[in-house]
């Protein structure tokens, strides 16, 4: 027996179109609980958990396409490699850390008297 999770529960929490949910509930119905390795020795189907993260995950995602990436994607069927490339583009970009700004951002202070004064007998030696 396959223990599955409440699909229509985890999936209302996401702004997405209900067909779109309905669509995505039916692949998620048939496919989330299939593990991903090849190599699994178990025959077990995946824990409830795991199939809810890997739920949320691809409900964020199309949430994300849909509005930061600003994609009409009407149906999970719908996704092309275009999708997928600005996603990974998305993920993958180049965001400056937090402390790098903030060290851009403030003065350097001068450096004391006593921290330049040992500096300075360091490079002599």
């Amino acid at each position: 027996m396959i223990k599955t999770i409440n699909l229509r529960r985890v999936l209302d929490q996401y702004n997405l179109p209900e067909r779109f949910k309905a669509e995505l509930a039916v692949l998620a119905a048939e496919h989330l609980h299939l593990p991903h390795s090849g190599t699994r020795v178990s025959g077990r189907a995946l824990s409830q958990m795991s199939q809810r993260q890997r739920l949320q995950a691809l409900a964020a995602m199309f949430v994300e396409l849909r509005r930061v990436g600003g994609m009409a994607v009407t149906s999970p069927y719908s996704i092309r490699q275009k999708h997928i490339r600005w996603l990974v583009r998305h993920w993958v970009r180049p965001a400056p850390a937090v402390a790098r700004v903030r060290r851009r951002l403030t003065p350097r202070p001068r450096p004391s008297s006593r921290s330049s004064t040992t500096w300075r007998r360091f490079a002599r030696a």
